[in-house]
């Protein structure tokens, strides 16, 4: 037992770079809720993995769930990778303690989006086992210190708003991947693992060159209005 629980928190802990990613970029704009999230967040992720790897294998068989999953991730990519003086007023709102959403849709868009970046790793947690107990222990042991990173990686996102960009490339990949691989557009695009990983890479590539270049365009252009 005390092997599966160690072999369940190297495969989160190793794999932890998505989920940071995803979960920094849903933090950021609620710094002042972050011990709440975190202590509801470590809780939650933790029932919600432990109990996702008993169905994890109907559930990847199941059509549209990977094309609904991998659209979120891309949606709040798209999200992530906006960058402009709105989104620093929407956090001084924050801040100030407007918040135009409840605690409990945003603790749902949070095991919803990490789900989407695990998937593929409950599948590796399944094949390692199916004790609910030894995921729970190996799930929780490697969410903690994941969630403690994060004002640290929200920080460097504030103050280097490109790494937020190519953070947001990481989340396009890994949308891209869960949306080829889910029933409904798989046999419309029979990819290998290898031709998967390369295709959802150009596609974050693309993503990230877009997304910098309209980044530049707008601080170029913000500049020339304050002269």
């Amino acid at each position: 037992m005390v092997h599966s629980i160690i072999q369940v928190f190297i495969l989160n802990f190793v794999t932890a770079l998505d989920n940071a990613i995803v979960l920094a970029g849903i933090f950021k704009n609620h710094k002042t809720r972050y011990w709440t999230l975190t202590i509801c967040s470590a809780i939650l992720l933790t029932i919600t993995r432990a109990l996702l790897v008993l169905a994890i294998r109907p559930i990847s068989r199941l059509s549209g769930i990977q094309l609904v999953l991998g659209s979120i991730l891309f949606l709040l990519a798209l999200r992530t990778a906006k960058v402009n003086k709105q989104r620093h007023h929407g956090t001084k709102n924050f801040a100030s303690g407007k918040f135009d959403t409840n605690l409990l849709k945003l603790l749902c868009l949070i095991v919803l989006t990490d789900f989407a970046a695990s998937f593929d790793n409950l599948i590796s947690i399944f094949a390692v086992t199916n004790n609910v107990f030894c995921v729970a222990i190996g799930v929780f042991f490697s969410i903690v210190p994941l969630l403690l990173l994060l004002p640290t990686i929200t920080k460097v996102f504030s103050e280097m708003p490109w790494v937020q960009i190519i953070a947001a490339g990481v989340m396009v990949q890994t949308a891209i991947q869960v949306l080829l691989k889910d029933p409904l557009i798989q046999p419309h695009f029979p990819l290998s693992s290898s031709y998967l990983t390369h295709a959802s890479f150009a596609a974050a590539i693309l993503f990230v060159g877009i997304s910098l270049g309209i980044y530049i365009r707008n601080t170029k252009r913000s500049g020339l209005k304050t002269k």
